[in-house]
């Protein structure tokens, strides 16, 4: 007799499709059965819209098919979602969410910045934390246009004095070193240099894409990119290896060469299969 109640049954659905792919077939099988496994869960988000479970399945297959915009717009939508069924994510309310949460702002960060949407990253990180945390009615921190929101320490930043909306005596907020690295990745494709942390060097000066206006944006740094590389890299090996990515897409070879060597200088990294860049760059 199968499951009498209507989640139990959905779920043994979404663990059959999931099979699909875990299945022990060979590449070219499992490629054949990307669209059933795709149809399989469009279905279940169908029965259960915006569920966190079903869109942690489906955007990693949508993303094998070349199919970003489609995945970033079930992301984009939850996240909508979800905030305006939990205004004030609380303790209590917290269980409202269906299990919705940080890991599910990184993959959406993630995805805008695969397809350079950076601005909306950096939109969906500050305000996605933010309302996590429970303060979603501190939206006067969209004025800012930088990420001093989520600075490790106030009152450092030139012409703090001067700063409106009070910023300066607010508390600190903590931001995840994952989604610091995707805030500093934005900054770094919107040409905010010191935002993402990284001083202009010869090498820099291919940077691509650059502002609308040509201008790089030379702010005060809030070090995104130094607060992440101060982790354990042996922890964090792929937010190292994205940093160090993001620099040689853009030609910074000086600064891509610093980072992939706090790779490979690590030991228990060296152990790990390495990008082919940071090997070569590293010799």
């Amino acid at each position: 007799m199968g499951p009498r109640h209507p989640a139990q049954a959905l779920r043994r659905h979404q663990h059959g499709a999931s099979r699909l792919l875990s299945s022990p077939v060979s590449s070219c099988s499992a490629d054949a059965l990307l669209p059933q496994a795709i149809r399989a869960f469009f279905a279940l988000l169908s029965l259960l819209p915006h569920d966190p479970g079903v869109l942690r399945e489906l955007a990693p297959l949508l993303a094998s098919t070349d199919q970003y915009p489609r995945a970033t717009q079930l992301l984009l939508s939850a996240f909508e979602h979800y905030r305006a069924l939990v205004r004030i994510v609380t303790p209590a309310s917290a269980a409202l969410l269906n299990t919705y949460g940080y890991a599910d702002l990184e993959t959406l960060a993630d995805f805008l910045l695969a397809q350079r949407e950076y601005a909306e990253a950096v939109r969906v990180v500050r305000q996605g934390v933010r309302w996590l945390q429970g303060r979603e009615r501190e939206g006067g921190w969209d004025e800012a246009q930088d990420d001093r929101e989520y600075d490790e320490e106030r009152k450092v930043r030139p012409g703090w004095e001067t700063s409106a909306m009070g910023f300066e005596d607010a508390a600190l907020y903590e931001l995840d070193v994952r989604l610091r690295s995707r805030l500093g990745l934005a900054r770094l494709g919107l040409g905010m240099l010191d935002e993402a942390q990284v001083r202009p060097s010869s090498s820099s000066s291919a940077l691509e894409p650059l502002p609308p206006d040509g201008v790089l944006t030379l702010a005060h740094p809030q070090r995104h990119f130094d607060i992440v590389t101060s982790e354990d890299v042996a922890e964090f090996p792929e937010l190292f290896g994205a940093i160090g990515d993001a620099y040689f897409a853009r030609r910074m070879s000086d600064e891509a060469l610093n980072v992939y060597l706090q790779l490979t200088d690590n030991e228990e990294v060296r152990r790990l299969s390495l990008p082919r860049t940071s090997q070569t760059l590293a010799d």
